[in-house]
């Protein structure tokens, strides 16, 4: 057959350019944990995430989610959709388990399988993590300054593993008593005047005066006793056992 080619005029210049068309997915944009503390912490063992597509999706199930984490993979968990109708951008998923022991739950959201409303499949997957905690704050160390002394005052600090504060919202202080085993003298056993806690992140420090003059009569141990409930973490978890 005949080649026929193409001539430009004289004088005109012809440029050839093109474009690259580049495949991109529908993504899972945020999967966010609700109703965590600044730490993703939560005392619930049903937690609700809103995981957000970048743009309507189809076809999204039970079948996009995984849960891991050293709560998420004890015990059995129940998993649900509860708000989203199919061709939504947001949908809230619900993670359940009644003996859920503390530790992270996460939930990884694959958009495989998922088509957007403008019929581009999806691609990718996301993660978010919330923290179950229904345990209260441990004791770590306790020091008194001075450790040893002729003189009052003594102050008691107390370090915790977590953020304190009192149990209830102020201190009570009659979850807080001097061991009864300490060897006083008559005179100064009713004159220790158990001042007002305080709290700095997760120490407590107590301050105990005598008005007495202390004798070698008066030697031994001075103890201080928290009694359980006296203090509590930031979810509200108290302490389960005496100090």
């Amino acid at each position: 057959g005949n080649i026929f080619r193409e001539v430009p005029p004289t004088g005109v210049s012809v440029q050839h350019g093109s474009i690259r068309l580049a495949y991109r997915g529908t993504t899972v944009i945020s999967v966010v944990p609700q109703a965590v503390n600044a730490d993703s912490e939560t005392t619930s063992k049903a937690i609700d995430y809103v995981v957000t597509f970048a743009e309507g999706v189809t076809g999204f199930g039970l079948g996009n989610l995984t849960i891991s984490g050293a709560s998420g993979t004890s015990g059995t968990w129940t998993k649900s959709i509860t708000a989203g109708a199919s061709g939504s951008s947001t949908y809230t998923v619900r993670l359940e388990n009644s003996s859920a022991i503390d530790g992270p739950v996460t939930l990884t959201v694959d958009a495989t399988g998922t088509t957007s409303v403008t019929n581009v499949p999806g691609l990718g997957n996301l993660s978010g993590t919330a923290i179950i905690d229904t345990t209260g704050p441990v004791m770590s160390t306790g020091v008194t300054n001075p450790t040893s002394t002729k003189t009052s005052p003594v102050v008691y600090s107390y370090t915790f593993d977590e953020g304190i504060a009192f149990g209830g919202g102020s201190a009570d202080l009659t979850k807080i008593a001097i061991d009864a085993t300490v060897t006083r003298t008559t005179a100064s056993r009713n004159n220790w005047v158990i001042g007002t806690p305080t709290i700095s992140g997760n120490t407590l420090s107590v301050t105990l005066t005598n008005s007495t003059a202390l004798t070698s009569a008066d030697s031994g141990l001075l103890s201080l006793k928290l009694a359980p409930g006296f203090l509590a973490d930031a979810l509200g978890n108290l302490t389960t056992v005496a100090s």
